[in-house]
């Protein structure tokens, strides 16, 4: 079974990671603060990703399942 981390982020994904880091380097965020938000960030792209979410369509509602699966001991 395919892994999330073993996919390509697309595009779009991939540039909403980057500027969310841009927003964290703006704010000032220190090294490592920005890589564990990246880290965690990614996750939840991944996930969202392989339910074919746009990060603009994000919402409450998938932030909650998301969440949900985080809790119950997996982001697959």
């Amino acid at each position: 079974m395919t892994k999330n981390t073993d996919i390509a982020l697309e595009p779009t994904w991939a540039d909403a990671l980057r500027d969310f880091d841009a927003t964290l380097v703006r704010l000032g965020m220190a090294e490592n603060t920005r890589r564990a938000y990246g880290r965690d960030v990614e996750r939840l792209a991944r996930w969202a990703q392989a339910r074919e979410l746009d990060p603009v369509a994000v919402g409450p509602r998938d932030l909650r399942r998301y969440a949900a699966v985080l809790s119950e001991g997996g982001a697959s």
